[in-house]
């Protein structure tokens, strides 16, 4: 009987610590989305420091981004962003691939191409709208 309960007790500890396991597994898979404890100013200014970044990158110019606005639903704080750039197609392809695979949530929401100007073709503006989710 003594043996019979010292199995059923690893038994027992056994799937607990495989339970642990899984979620500490699943915990890290969602890590990069949940946010640290900081202000929304300082959330909006990495955001815009992250875009800036990655447009120069990707070699576009940016001709105009600023913040345009925070919702709150539920546990996820969604940070809206407005972003005008120019410059080749090709580029303006990769920035917007580089935005939407970055590791944050971000997601481009709507998009406007037309062309920047009349004495080079190939020059491309687009305005977009970002928007960044957060899980508090």
């Amino acid at each position: 009987a003594h043996i019979a309960q010292a199995q059923v007790e690893r038994e027992v500890q056994s799937r607990i610590l495989q339970q642990r396991q899984r979620i500490e597994r699943e915990e890290k898979k969602f890590a990069d989305f949940s946010v640290r404890a900081v202000s929304d100013e300082t959330q909006t200014s990495e955001l815009l420091r992250m875009i800036e970044t990655m447009a120069a990158a990707e070699g576009v110019s940016l001709t105009n981004l600023k913040p345009a606005g925070i919702q709150t639903e539920g546990a996820v704080r969604t940070f809206r962003v407005s972003v005008a750039c120019e410059g080749e197609m090709e580029y303006i392809v990769s920035f917007m691939h580089a935005l939407e695979n970055a590791p944050e949530l971000i997601r481009i929401n709507a998009i406007t191409l037309s062309p920047a100007s009349r004495t080079n073709p190939a020059l491309r503006r687009a305005e977009m709208m970002l928007s960044k989710k957060v899980v508090l």
